[in-house]
């Protein structure tokens, strides 16, 4: 592991309480190949997957390692056959078994499908897509159904159809279109339904638009429009039940680092907290049950990277703030009370979501009760700035 670059809201200071932990973006090992864009990644159980993508000297490849979200460890693993390099690729996974789709390499726009056997280390190819090649198109996984949407094919035009393989049967069904024809949109599965955000279309134009796919109805909804410019190559995932977007390209090429979340019960964007390295595009990105990942990609000069990046939810759930000063309850229902043994005075305070964004903010004083009925249950960030220093807690309010 290497140097943590940022926590939540504030450096905690050094000589106060050894049980306030960090919280927030800590870069790790650097994946171990060549730096490369456009890869893809597929996750069985606590191990994912990730190769493929364009490398610096502007190759296909077709390399393959594992990171186990435990350890946070790479390793080695069987790649596809070298002449089957790509990039642009989808990857997807069931309980026992890696897939990884189409994509664009020297023989042009592919249709193919790969499928990985982890406990043999192999690959083997399945039912190809009954349709012609494409790449970058999205994915998500609904049970043990992957959907391809969109993408570009050899025409250079834009799609908006979809696609649903069965891992269990290894059969393809045509669903009903997208609403737009886009390629390099970013895709993400949230209970029991997909989303996808982003992309380009035919126009060239540059998409802030946002839809959720229901497989029971086989329809598409359109939701809030993602609250800034439309972008390609970004990357979207789950995290603390948000979805949430990293990063990407806009349409006169300026790259991000930011993260953004939102929240399916509001239909509403809120920003979180930036990546704190430079703006980039077309990373990997996955996720654990202890936070999120993002690997590889292309910064604003056109270098491709090997960093990888991991935003940590875990921080200490206990009343004590330092030696001075307490809350409690924690966890809490209504009321939230802040006490310091040396001051009655006034502070500041802000509670945000996990990710970041405020949900509520003001001044109290020691010993008088903040009231947080209007909260729903779940886990927060409290941070507490008095006269000279700044705190920050994880608040679990039931």
């Amino acid at each position: 592991m290497k140097t943590l670059y940022c926590t939540a809201f504030v450096t905690i200071m050094i000589g106060f309480s050894s049980s306030i932990l960090a919280q927030g973006w800590t870069q790790l090992d650097d994946f171990p190949s060549t730096a490369r864009d456009d890869g893809t990644s597929f996750t069985i159980n606590s191990i994912t997957y990730c190769g493929t993508g364009l490398n610096s000297s502007w190759n296909p490849t077709s390399d393959f390692y594992a990171f186990d979200t435990n350890s946070e460890n790479w390793s080695p693993i069987a790649g596809i056959p070298v002449n089957e390099a790509r990039q642009y690729s989808n990857g997807f996974a069931s309980p026992s078994h890696g897939y990884l789709f189409g994509g664009l390499n020297g023989n042009g726009y592919l249709n193919d499908l790969w499928t990985y056997d982890p406990l043999v280390d192999t690959w083997s190819l399945v039912s190809p897509l009954p349709s012609v090649g494409r790449s970058g198109a999205s994915c998500f996984v609904i049970g043990d159904t992957a959907y391809i949407i969109g993408g570009q094919i050899a025409t250079n035009q834009s799609i908006s159809e979809v696609w649903a393989y069965s891992m269990t049967s290894d059969t393809w069904t045509q669903k009903n279109p997208l609403p737009d024809l886009l390629w390099r949109a970013s895709a993400t599965s949230f209970q029991d339904k997909g989303y996808v955000l982003f992309g380009r279309d035919n126009n060239g134009i540059y998409k802030n638009s946002f839809y959720e796919y229901s497989p029971l109805s086989d329809t598409w909804a359109s939701l809030s429009n993602f609250p800034g410019v439309g972008r390609t190559y970004a990357a979207l995932s789950i995290l603390n039940n948000r979805i949430v977007s990293i990063a990407g390209r806009d349409s006169i090429g300026n790259s991000y680092n930011d993260m953004w979340e939102y929240s399916t019960t509001s239909d509403t964007w809120s920003i979180a907290l930036n990546l704190p390295a430079a703006q980039r595009r077309g990373g990997i990105c996955f996720n654990s049950s202890t936070g999120l990942y993002y690997t590889t990609g292309i910064d604003l000069n056109d270098v491709r990277l090997t960093e990888t990046w991991k935003f940590d939810l875990f921080l200490e759930v206990d009343e004590l703030i330092n030696e001075e000063i307490s809350m409690h309850p924690n966890p809490a229902k209504s009321l939230l009370n802040i006490q310091s043994s040396m001051s009655t005075g006034k502070f500041h305070y802000q509670i945000s979501s996990i990710l970041g964004s405020s949900v509520k903010s003001g001044e109290s004083y020691f010993e008088q009760a903040i009231n947080i009925d209007q909260l729903k249950s779940g886990n927060y960030l409290i941070m507490i700035t008095t006269e000279s220093n700044t705190y920050t807690k994880k608040l679990v309010i039931y």
